[in-house]
């Protein structure tokens, strides 16, 4: 998890080009005492990760975005920028299933089929917040299906 000060707010970055969904996540982001900075479009999002200072906590990445780059693809990028930022935790968000596959396969962290309650949004990044990085890859593995390696004992 970022390093920040405890009275500071955790910063969540939500990318989707959709105003009223913003809207929306802006304000269950904000209900939970975390501040949102919005954008609306992929590659927008590399360049605010790529600048914050400091870091934002999470990614909340809407995979319907209709211009520019595919999300599946900018979340791809973002696990390809160098250093720390590559390990921020992404929840992607969509209207089904389709692309459930691709973005665990690219790094997704957390998967949530819209219309979802704000609680099961807290829930998901605050997973996917407190997921050790050592235990990501496995949690996705696990997300598809495949197997994982047993718990240590």
């Amino acid at each position: 998890m970022p390093e920040q000060s405890k009275s500071e707010p955790l910063s969540i970055l939500v990318v989707v080009d959709d105003d009223a969904a913003g809207t929306l996540l802006h304000r269950l982001i904000g209900e939970q005492g975390w501040d949102a900075h919005l954008t609306h479009d992929a590659v927008g999002a590399i360049g605010e990760l790529e600048q914050a200072d400091p870091p934002y906590a999470a990614v909340v990445l809407d995979l319907d975005i209709a211009s520019g780059t595919s999300s599946v693809k900018a979340l791809a990028d973002i696990r390809r920028i160098p250093g720390d930022v590559a390990r921020v935790p992404v929840v992607v968000c969509s209207w089904g299933d389709d692309d459930r596959p691709k973005a665990w396969m690219n790094g997704a962290d957390g998967h949530l089929v819209r219309p979802f309650h704000a609680s099961v949004l807290h829930t998901a990044l605050v997973d996917a917040i407190e997921r050790p990085d050592s235990q990501r890859e496995d949690h996705r593995k696990r997300q598809l299906g495949l197997p994982a390696p047993p718990a240590p004992d």
